[in-house]
């Protein structure tokens, strides 16, 4: 679990070992840890904020600190592979895909990417802070961070990329816990939705799916998956999940 959150966040510091295997599998847990940090980012920003505000202005300021501080506990890691994806998504070739990906400075299609995916989850964050679904917000780190696993049991690693192997690995060498990630993929909205007594958490699966689709095809076009299809994954995972909590 410390190996997870050291790997994902700043929370825990950083060893100088390699992690071991199995904590790609506390993957979720970690976001877990990171979605309740966000929460007590949010509510002690609300309590701070004058009380002479009106509520929606509330929500939208405490959903601009529930993102920085997903920012800074992450160190941005996810939205830097976010907009490498897509700047290198329109690349014509292998060579010239990896190459984009590789390449430090941000294009036009990644500071679209970076705008929109953050404009979205703001509008959506401060929405579920007005209704005060608590909960809905601890757990899509969470679920978001399931998105590697899922992912890296069906596409092969690129053979430059360090976190892709290190997934890769742990999941070639655990293949009945890669199962069981993989079955949460239904058992999790189905959950959610007897807990709620609604059906709109059914709406995960074609937007999951949908997402894994594409990055999929990607991948296998392009030679394998890296840790940017990984950071661009949980994004848009997470995403996916604020818009199903509407």
């Amino acid at each position: 679990m410390t190996d997870a959150l050291s790997f994902l966040t700043c929370l825990i510091r950083a060893k100088n070992r390699a992690p071991h295997t199995l904590s790609v599998f506390f993957f979720p847990l970690a976001g877990l840890v990171l979605g309740f940090c966000l929460y007590l980012i949010s509510v002690l920003g609300i309590r701070l904020l004058p009380g002479s505000l009106s509520q929606t202005t509330t929500a939208f300021l405490a959903a601009w600190f529930w993102l920085v501080g997903d920012c800074i506990l992450t160190r941005g890691i996810h939205w830097d592979g976010l907009a490498d994806i897509f700047d290198a998504g329109g690349a014509k070739d292998r060579e010239h895909f990896w190459a984009i990906l590789k390449d430090s400075r941000l294009g036009t299609f990644g500071a679209l990417a970076l705008f929109l995916v953050l404009l979205g989850k703001w509008l959506l964050v401060s929405i579920l802070l007005a209704q005060r679904s608590y909960f809905l917000l601890i757990f899509a780190p969470a679920w978001s961070r399931l998105f590697p696993l899922w992912i890296g049991s069906r596409v092969p690693c690129h053979p430059s990329s360090y976190l892709g192997l290190y997934v890769a690995n742990a999941l070639n060498a655990h293949p009945s816990l890669t199962k069981c990630c993989a079955f949460l993929l239904l058992l999790i909205p189905l959950l959610l939705s007897i807990a709620t007594f609604s059906l709109r958490f059914l709406l995960l699966l074609p937007f999951e799916y949908a997402i894994l689709f594409i990055f999929i095809r990607m991948g296998t076009a392009r030679g394998g998956i890296s840790g940017d299809f990984l950071g661009a994954g949980i994004c848009l995972s997470e995403l996916a999940f604020f818009f199903s909590a509407l």
